[in-house]
């Protein structure tokens, strides 16, 4: 018995020694990772191990992430980068105001020709650079120089119109004339025979017959009769010098009507060349050689390109952004196109009206359940340099205002008083 004991005793530690070898596998399919020290004091205390083989072996238990040095420093370094970071966002975000709801904005000439007629020579081609007051199309001018031939023939009949009128005029004064001497002619007369019908008429009745008295008589009546019709005959020819007077003032306005009209017909033939408003790149043309084009129909658009003249930026700010925001302020503009290059500007002028006022349906607050929504306003940013890329309106762009400038008196959207006739 002792011998079969000592036999089994030798054997035991083997097989408690496979039971170790037998858990491991077991461990590691658990997730387990036993430490190797774990395994030297297995081998230490074998007989042990091959006591208590039908049993698994005990978890070790993980420590708190306090007791690890590494992933504490860890921890608290992160926490300190995330305190750093949002206090220096907040101190930007007090500091500085941006929007991305922000566009190139720029002036636009919209080019239509004056007069309509056929196309003939078009002088520019698509996103051509041209000048102010630069020739663009060419429209057939032939019905416009026969219209011009016209105005000249009027001109010519109107001023020869005018000479007779003042021609008449003077035969009128003429005659006026000479019916005042006639006028004179007949009161001397009339004097005359009244003198004599005096005389006739104070002689006794032997003195003079009944004859001579008779025919004074009737001579004195002849000349007053011939007085009052010279009168007559003077007052006549007066009206017609006022009225020759009147047919010269007429012609000499006829005159002037056909000098406008032959103005007009000279401006429609220079009509003919459409030129540019002001210098710029075309974009968006329409017309082609051979067209006919109407009065008023858009041809193309000349975008002007000259900074600040004629690019800007507009940003619609949330009405709670322009509490520090105020004019000349310093603007750093980001262009979506263009994101290596940063663009320096200054605020302009705050639109007096947020972007919904002024839409083709504004809102109608007072009627229907109200639902409040956070307004935006217009901002007129200029730029403070020329950019070493083409701006066009319309491309996005992210302005951030620096606010830090804010005074608390006489700020704000009021600044833009200084944008009025009387502002400095």
């Amino acid at each position: 018995m002792p011998e079969k004991d000592g036999r089994d005793l030798t054997r035991q530690p083997a097989s408690g020694a496979r039971a170790g070898d037998a858990a491991k596998p077991e461990a590691f399919g658990r997730g387990e990772h036993p430490d190797p020290g774990d395994n030297k004091a297995d081998q230490k205390n074998g007989g042990q191990q091959g006591s208590n083989s039908g049993q698994p072996p005990k978890k070790q238990e993980k420590k708190p992430f306090w007791k690890r040095p590494v992933l504490f420093s860890v921890m608290i370094c992160v926490a300190v980068v995330a305190i750093i970071a949002g206090t220096l966002y907040l101190i930007h975000a007090e500091e500085y105001e941006s929007t991305d709801d922000a566009f190139i904005d720029g002036r636009i000439s919209h080019i239509a020709p004056r007069v309509a007629g056929k196309v003939l020579k078009l002088e520019i081609t698509d996103n051509q650079i041209v000048s102010e007051n630069q020739a663009v199309i060419q429209i057939d001018p032939a019905p416009y120089i026969v219209k011009v031939h016209q105005a000249e023939g009027g001109v010519a009949q109107a001023r020869a119109q005018y000479e007779q009128a003042k021609a008449n005029y003077q035969v009128a004064q003429a005659n006026a004339a000479e019916s005042d001497a006639d006028v004179i002619v007949a009161r001397a007369n009339a004097l005359n025979a009244q003198q004599n019908f005096d005389r006739f008429n104070k002689l006794s009745k032997a003195a003079r017959s009944q004859q001579q008295l008779d025919a004074a008589t009737a001579d004195q009546a002849s000349s007053d009769a011939q007085v009052h019709a010279a009168e007559k005959k003077a007052a006549a020819m007066h009206a017609m010098v006022d009225a020759a007077d009147k047919t010269v003032v007429a012609a000499n306005a006829a005159v002037e009507s056909a000098n406008a009209q032959l103005e007009q017909a000279q401006l429609d033939l220079s009509y003919c060349t459409v030129r540019t408003g002001h210098g710029g790149r075309i974009t968006r043309r329409t017309v082609e050689v051979g067209n006919y084009v109407s009065v008023g129909q858009e041809i193309l658009d000349v975008v002007g390109t000259d900074v600040p003249n004629d690019i800007w930026v507009t940003a619609n700010f949330k009405e709670t952004q322009l509490k520090k925001m105020e004019r000349g302020q310093a603007v750093t503009i980001s262009v979506d196109s263009f994101p290596d290059e940063k663009l320096h500007g200054h605020v302009d002028s705050i639109q007096n009206g947020t972007g919904a006022v002024f839409t083709l349906l504004p809102p109608e607050n007072a009627t229907g359940n109200y639902v409040k929504v956070v307004q935006r306003v217009p901002v007129k940013i200029i730029l403070d340099q020329q950019p070493h890329h083409l701006l066009s309106p319309g491309m996005s762009v992210e302005p951030e205002v620096d606010v830090r400038g804010h005074q608390q008196a006489g700020n704000g959207p009021d600044s833009n008083a200084s944008n009025s006739p009387g502002g400095k």
